[in-house]
């Protein structure tokens, strides 16, 4: 937060807007490109979803959410056959991720389940 001059003040003005009484509240803060603070709550999720693809591209700060290398998040998706230059989307949660690409055949969206944590 520093780097990006984002105060505690900014944090408890936030923290306001959405209604939060005290810090210990939310489970991740994540400050967003355009400046706003995106923010979760223990109470509202029981597991924290992040966008770890994006049209072909891996998202390196979901993978430092979640501890995982490069290299160990392509082993996963290279064990579950996915190409992720071909994932137009994919979520990471604590346990799976949530892949959705489009069918070569129908460009029909495809969207399945994979539970990561098994492949590591």
């Amino acid at each position: 937060m520093k780097k990006e001059r984002y105060t505690i003040d900014d944090l408890i003005a936030q923290m306001r807007l959405e209604h939060i009484m005290d810090i210990d509240e939310i489970k991740l803060a994540i400050l967003e490109t355009n400046g706003t603070l995106s923010i979760f709550r223990y109470s509202q999720f029981n597991e924290v979803k992040l966008p770890i693809i994006n049209s072909g591209i891996i998202q390196k700060e979901a993978l430092e959410i979640f501890n995982l290398t490069k290299e160990k998040f392509l082993k996963i998706l290279e064990k579950s056959d996915i190409n992720y230059k071909e994932v137009l989307y994919c979520s990471i949660t604590n346990d799976h991720l949530l892949v959705y690409y489009s069918s070569k055949i129908d460009k029909e969206l495809i969207g399945h389940k994979v539970y990561w944590k098994e492949l590591i």
